[in-house]
């Protein structure tokens, strides 16, 4: 297949190469079938628009094989049989598969591989079928039989075949290309949340592939173009096509991921080091300086969320955070959201911050979480589809090496390590080293870059001046030698200011309820507010913040 060959393809007094839509799928017949209809019909009806569609077909040595990873080794070769061919930087290479019967860590480890090879994907759960239902008839018609159906793929193919049998359709996919306008409007409304990685609710986003085939003109010139770093696309057209592209590019997807947004989490697996405190009085520095700052409690200690003001309760029967904390935003990929999860500090700080509550009942949920690898990374992926409405996102973790550490460090750009700079707390620094280690390989296996390490942050320290004098500054000084750690400029003093912030109550009627401050709110003027402003500035500029 030669790409020169096809001058019918060229536009005068433009680049002389056509774009190319490579296409692997899952299926052997129909997926291929379909896309060689549509190919035709542009060959007959648009001889003049800058576009080529290959379809794939599958080696005779892959026979019957299905898998995801099948599917992309169509792709390799593909690439790998054509090294010599001019290959341009708007080609674009895509991948039509199903959720089907495939496990989640399955698909995720796909669409890593899609991101690091720049292939595109579209994914239909639960099958490809569920694509050429739409050009038929409304979701709504057989939307209630397929949600029935336990084996949800073989219905789909059954109402297919019944809807063309009513439609008096020969079958021949000819007959599907007038519908694709209305395909693709009521695919598009099924895509609920099309930031996330693959649809998790019976859709299909095969529209984003055939979307971009159908809506060209079948005349136009270099002037109704424009040419961007991903092709040639259309000026306005019949929808918008620019950011649908911006929503599913492989590329710009890991470009995008947090966007400006930096998270940090707040990590020792010693405690008593003053995590807490440094994080929600961090999160209370940063918001005062008009960063848009989201805190999550991790913790099943939750005292992060004790200490925002979220527990003004004494009695089981008025918790309110038990069924919408946390755990909800891990536990599965398709419910629990930030935006329906987040609180907003009570009478903590102004301005208040928003934040994802933790609970006790988190100690005994680990093994839920345990039992799929995805659930490690499931609260980074969903701080991504809110990564415009925050500046800082801090995540104050368990003081321990589980599951709930290991989420919060896979999530988090950076880490920052309050530490007393005592015994126990430094022989823990070559534990966070060899957990971050780990971390890791983690993160690079799912695409993301080793974690960045802002620096210890000395806390709870004495603040006897002969002390601060001497032996603080050796112990500063034994961390980096030592353990090979930056030590961070500014420092936390144990006051008792700052457990005043947290023990602080309220009298309502005959009871005194839990009324925690921000040090700002405690007493702006103070030696802690100073310092916590100080800290701020200083994490800000390690992350390349504008204040």
């Amino acid at each position: 297949m030669s790409r020169e060959a096809t001058s019918s393809y060229r536009l005068p007094n433009f680049t002389d190469k056509p774009k190319l839509y490579i296409i692997a799928a899952e299926g052997q017949k129909t997926e291929p079938q379909y896309f060689n209809a549509l190919k035709k019909h542009y060959e007959k009806n648009h001889r003049e628009s800058r576009l080529h569609i290959h379809v794939l077909e599958r080696h005779p040595d892959m026979g019957g094989q299905s898998a995801p990873k099948y599917v992309q080794e169509m792709l390799d070769n593909f690439l790998q049989e054509n090294k010599s061919y001019d290959f341009q930087d708007y080609d674009e290479l895509w991948m039509v598969i199903d959720v089907d019967r495939w496990k989640e860590e399955t698909l995720l480890e796909l669409i890593n591989a899609c991101r690091q090879k720049n292939y595109f994907l579209a994914i239909s759960n639960p099958c490809f079928e569920l694509w050429l239902i739409l050009h038929l008839t409304e979701f709504h018609n057989i939307k209630d039989e397929i949600e029935a159906a336990i084996a949800k793929s073989q219905k789909c193919k059954q109402l297919r075949g019944s809807l063309q049998q009513d439609l008096h359709l020969s079958g021949n996919y000819n007959d599907y290309i007038p519908f694709i306008n209305q395909a693709i409007k009521r695919a598009k409304e099924l895509d609920t949340m099309p930031e996330i990685d693959y649809p998790s609710n019976i859709s299909t986003r095969v529209y984003r592939l055939v979307e971009k085939l159908t809506y060209l003109p079948k005349k136009y010139t270099s002037s109704n173009l424009n040419n961007n770093q991903n092709g040639y696309i259309l000026k306005q057209p019949a929808s918008n096509i620019k950011q649908n592209n911006q929503n599913f590019l492989p590329k710009m997807e890991h470009k995008m991921t947090h966007n400006d947004m930096k998270v940090i989490a707040i990590y020792h697996n010693k405690g008593g080091v003053g995590k807490t405190t440094v994080a929600v009085n961090l999160a209370a520095a940063l918001r005062n300086m008009g960063k848009r700052i989201l805190l999550i409690d991790i913790d099943a200690q939750a005292n992060a969320t004790f200490a925002t003001g979220l527990v003004k309760f004494l009695f089981d029967e008025e918790d309110d955070l038990r069924s919408a904390n946390v755990f909800h935003l891990l536990k599965d990929s398709e419910n629990g959201f930030i935006p329906e999860l987040r609180r907003q500090s009570k009478d903590f700080n102004t301005p208040e911050i928003d934040i994802i509550p933790s609970h006790i009942s988190l100690i005994d949920k680990q093994n839920e979480l345990n039992v799929y690898a995805s659930s490690r990374w499931r609260l980074d992926k969903k701080i991504q589809l809110i990564s415009g409405e925050y500046d800082v996102v801090i995540i104050d973790s368990p003081p321990s090496r589980d599951i709930y550490a290991e989420i919060a460090l896979i999530a988090a750009d950076y880490l920052l390590i309050p530490s007393d700079l005592k015994p126990f707390a430094n022989q823990g620094l070559p534990n966070v080293r060899n957990f971050i280690r780990l971390i890791d390989e983690t993160r690079i296996s799912i695409g993301k870059v080793a974690l960045k390490i802002i620096g210890v942050l000395p806390s709870k320290i004495l603040s006897n001046p002969k002390y601060l004098a001497h032996t603080f500054e050796h112990q500063k000084q034994h961390v980096i030698d030592k353990y090979g750690f930056e030590v961070m400029n500014n420092r936390i003093i144990d006051r008792k200011i700052l457990a005043d912030c947290f023990s602080k109550d309220i009298e309502i009627g005959d009871l005194r309820i839990p009324d925690p401050k921000s040090i700002f709110k405690q007493d702006k003027n103070s030696e802690s507010a100073k310092e916590f402003n100080e800290l701020a500035i200083e994490v800000l500029e390690k992350m390349g913040i504008n204040q």
